[in-house]
């Protein structure tokens, strides 16, 4: 449950801290932003070395 969600106000891609985890799958948050009238869709993007970081594990091993 580590990827990104862009930001309605910034349009920075946020991921959570280094370690942790979102709460949520990616469908419920898409739901939610939705909920609050954003046209979000899910997409992939190239992000698996930032991914990687995060959980602390080498991007070579790196499951999509």
């Amino acid at each position: 449950m580590v990827y990104a969600i862009q930001s309605p106000f910034t349009g920075e891609l946020l991921y959570p801290r280094t370690g942790s985890a979102w709460r949520l799958g990616q469908e419920q948050n898409l739901r939610g932003l939705r909920e609050w009238g954003c046209k979000y869709k899910a997409a992939e993007i190239d992000d698996a070395a930032r991914r990687a970081e995060i959980i602390g594990i080498l991007s070579q091993t790196f499951r999509r």
